[in-house]
């Protein structure tokens, strides 16, 4: 099997999750706390935070945490990259060890302007205490479709050490997907980052999460 057949097989493997709740709003302080485990600051409603959506909690992100939290989905030891991750709640909950054990490496992404930059950076920063040594957690400026160069080989908005190991930069073990299918116009360009990113292998899996919000004929598609 060559290596574009491993990649294909393991997208076609991924994990899809669908979630029937409703979009989960911030609180009036924009400060949101998941149990003990993680605390959430949710970005200013202005500028590209509003247009993209990337001002809100929704509900998918609420699931794939507890999928994680879960051993549902199991990080242990794996490399993650999350795409359009807004405030991140399931790369930073998988950061804190809850689950089957923590993961490797999480590279948070998000669209990058500076004030959704700044937000992400903040939760990081924020949850830095509950992260299980030796697991590394960044965030980095990226837009769907563009080289994907920086985030495998790259350096990370809050560190200066490159990304995935020297001995493992074909791509990542998992990717994070959480309710990125609203914009249809967009899909193309997420198809080709995920290709881009996702590690060719038929252990490598990519976990989708939309809301019953996402059109019908996009879930089919998706499915």
């Amino acid at each position: 099997m060559t290596s574009k057949e491993e990649q294909a097989d393991g997208l076609g493997d991924c994990r899809f999750l669908y979630d029937d709740c409703e979009g989960f709003e911030s609180n009036e302080s924009d400060f949101i706390e998941y149990g003990d485990s993680v605390q959430l600051w949710i970005a200013p409603k202005e500028g590209k935070a509003a247009t993209l959506l990337a001002d809100q909690l929704f509900s998918p992100a609420l699931l794939l945490a507890e999928a994680i939290e879960r051993g549902i989905v199991s990080v242990a030891g794996k490399t993650i990259v999350e795409l359009g991750a807004g405030t991140a709640l399931p790369s930073l909950l998988a950061a804190t060890g809850k689950g089957d054990g923590p993961p490797m490496l999480v590279t948070i992404t998000d669209y990058p302007d500076p004030l959704l930059m700044e937000n992400l950076t903040r939760n990081v920063k924020g949850n830095q205490s509950k992260f299980v040594e030796g697991c590394r957690v960044e965030c980095i400026g990226y837009e769907w479709g563009k080289d994907v160069t920086h985030l495998r080989l790259g350096f990370g908005y809050t560190t200066s050490r490159q990304l995935l190991p020297p001995s493992d930069q074909s791509g990542y073990d998992i990717l994070v997907l959480s309710d990125l299918l609203y914009f249809a116009s967009s899909h193309d360009d997420l198809i080709a980052s995920t290709m881009n990113l996702l590690k060719a292998g038929s252990d490598s899996r990519v976990y989708l999460a939309a809301g019953k919000y996402t059109s019908e004929q996009v879930m089919r598609l998706s499915e």
